[in-house]
């Protein structure tokens, strides 16, 4: 459903009332591999939410990163 929303041009960087991407929501969420797509499709890694943090910063908050992979690719951008 998400490709399908992005091939029909959603704004993968869109954020809400609370400064929140979706990229922000599927860490929330710890739906890792969602992240990881979205940053692949173009998800901006440093956008801030409302309260001045980045996905990366909002992953470490809530607690020790287990997936490598997603640490190199929110580390690694922008």
């Amino acid at each position: 459903m998400l490709e399908l929303l992005l091939q029909f041009g959603a704004d993968i960087n869109r954020q809400d009332f609370h400064g929140r991407t979706p990229l922000h929501h599927c860490i929330f969420k710890k739906s890792d591999a969602l992240a990881k797509f979205l940053i692949r499709r173009g998800a901006r890694t440093s956008v801030r939410d409302g309260g001045g943090l980045t996905a990366l910063e909002r992953t470490m908050e809530l607690g020790a990163i287990t997936d490598e992979e997603l640490f190199i690719l929110l580390a690694g951008h922008e």
